[in-house]
């Protein structure tokens, strides 16, 4: 299986090289080799955006890794939330108190309009996490979702 793996990377790098030199020969023959060039990093952006664009939203989603921790956090304007995805833990500050938990406690998360309600089992508590904004919130609904799902 790795062969296969490998031998279509090096067909997929092959066509991209090919394509390359096709578009600098149509272009330079039209437009000259200064447009060739231009032309052929703007291709070069346009096969790289998606793959940018996805690493951004996985590490919104996921984290950035610190100190062997990979840590997601919010900070509130009463407090903070943060997750720690590779040890499965997270702690709650706000109004409310504070509270450390484990992801297997996270009961469930309800949106709230701007913000959302996260229940905790164990004892069982509802902890209201205002947002600044509602993408903010929709964000952290698919991280805790993932979290109570031990996904993220």
């Amino acid at each position: 299986m790795p062969i296969i793996i490998f031998l279509l990377f090096i067909g997929i790098i092959a066509a991209l090289v090919y394509g390359g030199m096709q578009l600098f020969n149509l272009v330079s023959a039209s437009a000259g080799a200064i447009a060739a060039i231009l032309s052929l990093l703007i291709a070069a952006a346009i096969l790289v955006a998606p793959f940018m664009v996805w690493r951004r939203c996985y590490l919104a989603i996921h984290g950035k890794k610190q100190q062997g921790q990979r840590i997601v956090e919010l900070a509130l304007p009463d407090g903070s939330i943060r997750l720690d995805a590779l040890q499965k833990r997270g702690q709650i500050q706000t109004g409310q108190g504070a509270r450390a938990f484990i992801f297997a406690d996270i009961e469930a998360v309800e949106p709230q309009g701007r913000g959302l309600t996260l229940i905790l089992r164990n004892p069982t508590q509802r902890w209201e996490i205002q947002t600044s904004h509602f993408a903010e919130a929709k964000r952290w609904h698919k991280i805790l979702n993932l979290a109570a799902k031990q996904d993220l």
